[in-house]
């Protein structure tokens, strides 16, 4: 008998296009990941990074610790995909015309927030611990924060191209004027009064926009 032939006790499977071979043993718990990685939000924005625990993180999903570590292999690790998860969406707007863009985006955004709490302290907390842990608050900056400034910009762009705004003007400076304000009410005086949302969060994308292009000298689309 050839020793390449296959054992007819065990039949040929082809294995699926991109399913990789799950290793032996018991399925992680989906349930367990999110209460895991839930658990590790709320601690950011309560304690920090600096005091957070594993050991916290277990206690409060309500998993042991070996149940932690057989995901996340440190801590660094689990912050960095519970960061991660977080999700904000913002849909990119294009009509052709800057204000309206803008308007929808800042409206879209801060609905967006308002309805994430953990959001604002969770950035506040991770700002204010930037120096000592800047990896943490750049997964935060990459995976929530750039993709939005992102998509301001392309529209800055494009108004640019179409005339609605100077040529001259630095998109990137542009975009700070058109989300500091809105970024500053959201994560400061926001703290004072309730989250816009609903109409409210219109009515201040509205004014917020035009405040910033008439500064900018940028066309207003009528409406």
């Amino acid at each position: 008998m050839s020793k390449t032939r296959r054992n007819e006790a065990e039949p040929a499977v082809a294995a699926e296009p991109g399913l990789a071979r799950r290793k032996p043993g018991r399925p992680r718990s989906a349930d367990a990941d999110q209460a895991i990685l839930a658990a590790t939000l709320g601690l950011l924005a309560d304690v920090g990074l600096q005091a957070l625990s594993i050991e916290q993180v277990a206690a409060r999903a309500g998993v042991g610790k070996k149940t932690v570590y057989r995901r996340w292999p440190s801590k660094d690790a689990l912050v960095s995909d519970a960061i991660r998860s977080v999700q904000a969406q913002m849909p990119l707007i294009d009509t052709g015309k800057l204000r309206h863009d803008l308007i929808a985006m800042h409206t879209a955004a801060l609905t967006s927030l308002a309805t994430a709490p953990l959001m604002r302290p969770l950035y506040l907390r991770l700002a204010g611990e930037f120096h000592c842990n800047p990896a943490a608050f750049q997964v935060f900056l990459t995976e929530l924060v750039r993709p939005r400034f992102e998509d301001f910009t392309e529209a800055v762009k494009k108004a640019q191209e179409r005339g609605d705004l100077r040529r001259d003007l630095d998109p990137d400076l542009v975009v700070d004027m058109l989300i500091g304000p809105m970024l500053f009410r959201w994560a400061f005086t926001g703290i004072l009064r309730p989250a816009p949302s609903g109409p409210d969060a219109a009515t201040l994308a509205e004014q917020t926009v035009d405040l910033a292009l008439s500064s900018l000298g940028g066309r207003r689309d009528p409406t």
